[in-house]
């Protein structure tokens, strides 16, 4: 899903102010103006992709600069509808476009390496976007990033207990638009990943009728979400059922990504200029040049069955 891909690319971004923030100040050129507004502009635009991610990394609410809108992000659930999928895939394909119209060789080096961390990530993105496109196959990621969603303000303290009970309770009442989504978007999938996803469905439930309303328990949000828990209830039984009995019937989707799609996401997970098979030549490579060293010199001792005897040695006695 859309969501979880949010959060690899989010982690490229935090990667990538870590590494600078590692450098002296007094050892880092000042980035060029434009290049860093737009590595401002990833790290935010990325996180307002997913609210869910957004609670988690800490940012509650923003303000977005091209429309002067506020948002609160710890309200809302991730918008997964073909008409947000598409927006957020044409935000990546300017991105990269305004990107590249700075030159690499113009950046110091430092600079150059945030580059790269942004390439990659967008890359990452239009990969996601283009080619595995979860949001289509793995029923898994709705159900995982729903009890995300519901369960971060329960478990994290970024504001007072009656806050975050309304932010629950808000966020409760948009499961239903929430599954909706997901039934909409999935195409395609396979033996396994629905069973994970029933696994999944079934422990938001657990944390619905549980641990949401002994948390919300004496708050001012506490009616409202007893309103909203049983439609969530009911949005969820229909997600089972369809994941179950419905969604085995569409188009099946292997689960192997296969050598070309392993490759390919092989570079952008672990940032990296070679491929699988030259990082296999090469461990093959030191395990033969490492052999020797690691098996060390036969032991007579051993082979003739008997067990090799420590050899110590008497160290004379101080007198």
């Amino acid at each position: 899903m859309v969501a979880r891909m949010n959060k690899a690319i989010i982690f490229v971004a935090v990667v990538g102010i870590v590494l600078s923030s590692l450098v002296p100040a007094d050892a880092r050129n000042p980035q060029p103006p434009e290049f860093a507004k737009l590595a401002e502009e990833f790290v935010f635009t990325t996180l307002s992709f997913s609210p869910t991610a957004a609670t988690g990394a800490g940012l509650h609410t923003w303000t977005d600069p091209k429309t002067g809108k506020t948002i609160n992000f710890d309200e809302l659930l991730d918008d997964n509808s073909a008409a947000e999928i598409a927006r957020q895939r044409a935000w990546y394909g300017d991105f990269l476009a305004r990107l590249k119209a700075i030159p690499r060789v113009s950046l110091d080096p430092q600079t150059q390496v945030d580059y790269d961390l942004l390439t990659n990530g967008v890359g990452f993105a239009l990969y996601a976007y283009d080619d595995e496109q979860f949001y289509k196959r793995k029923p898994q990621n709705y159900a995982e990033n729903l009890g995300g969603a519901l369960f971060s303000p329960m478990s994290l303290e970024y504001a007072d207990k009656n806050t975050r009970a309304g932010h629950l309770a808000v966020r409760l009442e948009r499961v239903p638009a929430f599954i909706e989504q997901a039934m909409t978007n999935l195409s395609a999938s396979n033996a396994i990943y629905p069973k994970v996803a029933l696994e999944a469905t079934a422990g938001v439930v657990s944390l619905i009728t549980e641990l949401g309303p002994e948390f919300v328990k004496g708050t001012p949000s506490a009616e409202r979400y007893e309103k909203a828990k049983q439609p969530a209830l009911d949005a969820l039984a229909k997600y089972a059922e369809f994941v179950k009995n419905e969604l085995p019937k569409r188009t099946e989707f292997d689960w192997r990504l296969g050598k070309r799609r392993f490759a390919e996401k092989w570079k952008y997970y672990l940032q990296v200029s070679f491929t699988p098979d030259q990082m296999l030549t090469f461990a093959e490579k030191e395990m033969r040049r490492r052999a020797p060293r690691c098996s060390g010199s036969p032991n007579p001792s051993r082979s003739s069955g008997s067990p090799a005897r420590p050899t110590t040695a008497r160290t004379p006695r101080r007198t």
